[in-house]
């Protein structure tokens, strides 16, 4: 009888300890419930907000490059023997890639045309690919510059915005061309040097000619270069976003490949080639892989004879 009463008693003491553990541990559970719920809200309400946060970022990215876009040419100017395409995409919602192309009074008979990239990407590119647009629809409105002397007068505006210890710097072609005879003058300022096809040989070849990117010296050297455009030759301007693509293996796209597509589809029209272009850029990239800003300017100078 007594063994059983103590076995009674130690199962009690037993029972008591695992009770009180008990209360402890669910209170403990209340507790770290209570905490975490609130933890949880917390987290729920940081989540909601920062999605608010950014989905106001994607639309204030959206408007700017609603207006970046409003920089670049709206229409394709229809040119008596002389078709031009152009096309920039960019690699993130706004980018520092820009063309242009302007047409001046019949009476002169000429067209001007330019491509620039902005070293970088993203807003800060943006912003400063507006700026230079802005300044180069102003300083060539008047058609007084040559094509020298226009890059120059660029540069002095853009310089001061950049600042001397900045990373970022503008590359730019600006040209004109002589509707009546087809020759074409240029500037180079630290861009990919241009390609011309020609449609007496057959073949491609750079156009090379020296030249300092913009917005980083006051005073830069730059020459001018003169490339006769024969019926059928055509004038290719490119940003390195094309030519600095690359694919699994990590090669790059590069100037070869560039120009046998140039002479590849020289018979389609400049913007089914600058599709073409496009295409077979996406199709050599890397899967997954990012993009740079990319642009393309064709210039063709139809088969039959301009008056």
């Amino acid at each position: 009888m007594k063994d059983e009463k103590l076995k009674l008693n130690v199962l009690r003491e037993k029972y008591n300890k695992l009770k009180l553990r008990y209360l402890v541990d669910e209170a403990k559970y209340k507790r770290d419930d209570k905490l975490l719920r609130a933890l949880y809200k917390e987290l729920r309400d940081s989540y909601a907000s920062l999605q608010e946060e950014l989905d106001r970022g994607k639309q204030e990215l959206k408007v700017a490059s609603g207006v970046q876009k409003r920089f670049l040419p709206r229409k394709t100017p229809k040119l008596h023997g002389i078709e031009i395409a152009g096309k920039m995409i960019s690699g993130k919602a706004v980018g520092g890639d820009f063309y242009f192309y302007r047409s001046y009074r019949k009476s002169e008979n000429k067209f001007a045309v330019c491509i620039g990239d902005v070293a970088g990407s993203g807003v800060p590119a943006a912003l400063l690919m507006t700026l230079c647009v802005g300044v180069l629809k102003e300083i060539t409105a008047a058609n007084t510059l040559s094509p020298k002397e226009t890059l120059q007068k660029i540069n002095q505006e853009i310089t001061p915005f950049i600042g001397r210890h900045s990373t970022r710097f503008v590359s730019m072609i600006y040209g004109i061309l002589d509707l009546s005879s087809g020759n074409f003058c240029f500037a180079r300022a630290g861009h990919s040097y241009p390609l011309v096809y020609s449609n007496g040989s057959g073949g491609c070849r750079s156009i090379e000619t020296d030249g300092t990117v913009l917005g980083k010296l006051k005073n830069i050297h730059l020459r001018e270069k003169q490339v006769s455009l024969k019926a059928g030759d055509e004038i290719l301007f490119f940003t390195d976003g094309i030519t600095e693509t690359t694919n699994s293996r990590k090669e790059f796209f590069g100037n070869e490949r560039l120009s046998k597509l140039l002479v590849k589809h020289h018979h389609l029209t400049a913007k089914k080639q600058i599709r073409k272009i496009f295409e077979a850029v996406h199709d050599f990239a890397a899967p997954h892989s990012r993009f740079d800003d990319m642009t393309l300017v064709l210039l063709k100078r139809h088969k039959e004879d301009i008056a």
